[in-house]
């Protein structure tokens, strides 16, 4: 959470200095600049790649919270998606919560694909 609230500092604090909200004493400037910065009760709670634990074969992740700690709770996905989890997390993931349940969104790197480089080309010609 302290992350998240420097961030919308910086953030802010960068559209002032850019001018993205009026100059000095402009309605919207002066309304940005006084208001509180607030987050929704709902929106996703962003946690780097040190915070989570993930246990992959008891499918299971650690993760710090508010109250401390919370260790082995599970997670469920398909094997596909285990695969992909255990092979390529890498980043932040998101913790969020809908509909009374809650969801860690993890990011993973994977990586492009090879391009393909055609060999030899067939000449194609069209009858009209």
């Amino acid at each position: 959470m302290i992350k998240k609230t420097r961030d919308a500092c910086t953030t802010l604090k960068a559209n002032i200095h850019a001018g993205n909200l009026g100059k000095t004493g402009s309605k919207r400037r002066v309304e940005a600049e006084s208001k509180p910065i607030t987050f929704r009760p709902e929106a996703a709670q962003p946690h780097d790649d040190r915070c989570p634990s993930w246990q992959y074969d008891a499918q299971t992740v650690s993760i710090w919270t508010t109250v401390g700690r919370l260790k082995g709770v599970r997670f469920a996905c398909s094997a596909d998606a285990l695969n992909t989890l255990r092979e390529h997390r890498k980043g932040e993931a998101d913790l969020i919560e809908r509909d009374g349940v809650f969801c860690l969104i993890a990011a993973c790197g994977i990586p492009d694909d090879e391009p393909y480089e055609p060999t030899g080309f067939a000449d194609v010609a069209s009858r009209t």
